[in-house]
């Protein structure tokens, strides 16, 4: 999962039902204007630079 999903579901998604595609627009640009700057710092703690590599065993699956 990346941190835009994470965060965006805990912030702004989070068990909300938006009746229109503008009302969630709204949703995301507000947490960007407004949200964001409060949460920015406690943010350091969530992002890291250990990414997971994912390997196949069997790239071509035999039918």
């Amino acid at each position: 999962m990346r941190l835009s999903d994470y965060v965006m579901n805990e912030y702004v998604r989070n068990n909300k039902f938006f009746e229109t595609p503008r009302e969630f627009r709204e949703a995301v640009r507000g947490f960007f204007a407004e949200t964001w700057s409060g949460i920015a710092e406690s943010m350091r703690s969530r992002i890291n630079d250990n990414f997971q590599t994912l390997h196949r065993k069997n790239p071509i699956l035999s039918t």
